[in-house]
């Protein structure tokens, strides 16, 4: 009997220590989202937040994915350390055609080395972008790598290499060519998937 009622104690001992980290954690991501939604409305005021996802080690960029009052997403990255809080760089071209949908939207950096990416892919058609986004050494945010398949091409991307400082085309993982690095735009405010798709297709198009 009273080894039955220890057993039961502890039991009901280890679900309330659960409950109690469970809401601590709610308590500790409420601030953030609050934190990032304010920075957020001070710049672009009919944005509201759907997404977020924290950006290296220390936690104080964040990628954003946000909807503004006529319900077009777009990208950011928001800065939640003062004194240089504020919006990095905002860009609705990126999310341009894609509606804001959690099973098929994905933003993250997983390395938390500083390179966060988004990455969209559809069930329902052979659908895909999966942009990475880099910041130089002047602070700029640009895109390094920009993966892509529609019903052209099932995989085919472009990834710009530190050691040439030039453009590498690929189509199905086989390296293809190598451009300089002014034919695509790269900043990460203009980038725009529909025409470096395009510049893509009629680059690649004799190689397939």
């Amino acid at each position: 009997m009273k080894r039955s009622l220890i057993c039961f104690l502890t039991l009901i001992l280890c679900l309330i220590m659960v409950s109690a980290c469970y809401f601590m954690a709610e308590a500790d991501n409420e601030p953030v989202e609050t934190l990032i939604s304010s920075v957020v409305q001070s710049s672009y005021p009919g944005c509201q937040l759907f997404d977020y996802a924290p950006i290296g080690q220390e936690k104080t960029e964040y990628i954003v994915l946000v909807v503004d009052s006529e319900e077009k997403p777009a990208v950011m990255i928001v800065n939640t350390e003062q004194p240089s809080a504020g919006v990095e760089f905002c860009n609705y071209r990126i999310m341009e055609g894609i509606t804001l949908d959690r099973n098929s939207i994905q933003i993250m950096d997983h390395l938390a080395d500083g390179n966060p990416y988004l990455w969209y892919t559809n069930t329902d058609n052979p659908d895909l972008l999966y942009v990475v986004f880099h910041k130089n050494n002047d602070g700029q945010w640009l895109v390094n790598e920009a993966q892509f398949g529609d019903d052209w091409c099932e995989l085919y991307w472009f990834q710009y290499s530190d050691k040439d400082q030039q453009l590498h085309f690929f189509v199905s993982g086989n390296d293809i060519t190598v451009t300089s690095d002014d034919v695509i735009d790269r900043n990460a405010e203009s980038f725009y998937p529909i025409n470096v798709r395009q510049y893509m297709r009629d680059m690649l198009e004799p190689y397939l």
